[in-house]
């Protein structure tokens, strides 16, 4: 009796070059370090940001994430106390300074962005909302008065930019974005026997840039 035996077919084995390949094509998100300029739309200087934001590829062109900012804004009084010229001809400047203030913004947001896929050069639009905390500080040195407060409160973005190829795994982007919220904080004051709501508008709009990679 004979027997027969047909070859067994084995599947070609994918090598780690075609993974790589694959993995750069179709990346599962980006993870974007950027810093910026914010302008409070109530206060005349501006804040100099930065942040983090992570966003997963849900579909070819929607991703969902979140993000994390730091807008920060200091400012500080000082008087001249005297002034002379040395000997070689440099003007000195003696200085005292007599108060520091800062204020730090931090949004919290979940976001969902929009982006039209494109070789080199990706355009998107997004949406983002969540709550923000805003620390405030100050002191006067005069008077060795200190002050320190902290307000949080939903609120929301829109944004918009671009995300400029590099490399498959590595872009810089840059976009614009506009913030609206409402801190708030309650002080009671015992002496009074009431309870005081305080609250802010960190309203206002910014520019923001970026690296992003892949992962």
């Amino acid at each position: 009796m004979e027997v027969r035996r047909t070859p067994r077919r084995v599947a070609p084995r994918r090598s780690r070059y075609t993974d790589y390949r694959e993995r750069d094509r179709n990346p599962q998100g980006w993870l974007t370090l950027r810093g910026g300029v914010f302008d409070t739309e109530e206060v005349s200087k501006d804040d100099w940001s930065i942040g983090l934001k992570a966003m997963g590829n849900v579909a070819p062109t929607v991703r969902v994430g979140g993000m994390i900012d730091l807008m920060r804004r200091e400012n500080s009084d000082r008087t001249i106390v005297t002034e002379y010229v040395d000997a070689s001809g440099n003007t000195v400047r003696s200085e005292v300074t007599t108060g520091e203030a800062e204020s730090n913004l931090v949004p919290l947001l979940a976001a969902v962005e929009v982006v039209l896929p494109a070789p080199g050069f990706q355009p998107y639009v997004g949406i983002a909302g969540g709550w923000e905390f805003l620390n405030v500080q100050a002191v006067d040195y005069e008077s060795g008065i200190a002050y320190e407060a902290d307000y949080d409160g939903p609120g929301w973005q829109i944004f918009g930019g671009a995300a400029f190829a590099v490399a498959p795994r590595f872009h810089l982007n840059a976009e614009v974005f506009h913030n609206e919220s409402t801190v708030e904080r309650r002080v009671v004051d015992p002496f009074a026997g009431a309870a005081y709501d305080e609250r802010i508008d960190v309203d206002g709009t910014g520019a923001r840039f970026g690296m992003s990679f892949a992962f």
